[in-house]
Order: structure tokens, then C-alpha cells, then sequence
């Protein structure tokens, strides 16, 4: 019940940091050239470290449907000029480190606990 608990509150904390950087964009009314977007790096990477591959992906994409309007906006008022293409390829950088880091890290654990595994056995197996 507590682990449920303190999942549940990093989930909102991350919730509230992405919701946070929206507010952020929003309130100085960036465009796609904003640099103020790459602020969505830091929870993307986040809970990719800490709730793995899904998580990563899952914030990853929060970030571009929350940031996507303006980018489309952009695109439909302007055509697709550079501002364009750099959202976009920060799009792309945002899933790419939500991905990777979320997979280093699922295969990190599962190497400790492999290791804490085998451990396990040295310690039952050097007591005998």
C-alpha cells in the first residue's frame, strides 16, 4: 500500500512539473521557436529514469500533445519554416530520451536484480 502511495504521488509530482512547463510556455505565449520547450526534457527524462521504458515514452508523449497545438498552428499560419522543423525535431529528441533512457534503465534493474540474485545463492551457498 505505501509503494502504491509514493508511485501515485511521483506520478502527480510529474504530472504537475509537465503541467508546470506548459503554464510556462503558455503564459509567454512561445511560439515553436521557443526555447522554453526543452524544458519538457527534464520530467521526460525523469520518470524515463525512474518508471522505465513506458513511463519515458508515456511523458514523452504527454509533452508533444501539450506542445503540439502551437507547433501545427505555426505550421498552418507560416508553412513549414524552420521554427517548424526544430519543434518537431525536439519532438523527436523528446521520444528518443524518453525511449532510450527508459530502456537502459528497465535493463539496469534487471541486471541488479540479477546480480542480487545471484548474490543470494553465493551467501546461502558460503554459509553452508
Amino acid at each position: 500500500m505505501r509503494g502504491a502511495r509514493r508511485r501515485l504521488a511521483e506520478w502527480a509530482l510529474l504530472l504537475g512539473i509537465v503541467a508546470a512547463v506548459t503554464g510556462l510556455v503558455g503564459w509567454r505565449d512561445a511560439g515553436p521557436a521557443s526555447a522554453l520547450r526543452h524544458l519538457y526534457m527534464l520530467p521526460t527524462a525523469w520518470a524515463a529514469l525512474r518508471f522505465g521504458f513506458a513511463g519515458g515514452l508515456a511523458t514523452a508523449a504527454l509533452a508533444i500533445v501539450l506542445d503540439a497545438p502551437a507547433v501545427l498552428r505555426a505550421i498552418e499560419t507560416w508553412g513549414l519554416d524552420a521554427d517548424a522543423v526544430e519543434a518537431m525535431v525536439t519532438f523527436g529528441v523528446l521520444l528518443l530520451v524518453g525511449a532510450l533512457a527508459g530502456a537502459l534503465a528497465d535493463r539496469a534493474r534487471r541486471q541488479l536484480e540479477r546480480f542480487q540474485a545471484l548474490l543470494a545463492l553465493q551467501r546461502q551457498l558460503s554459509g553452508e
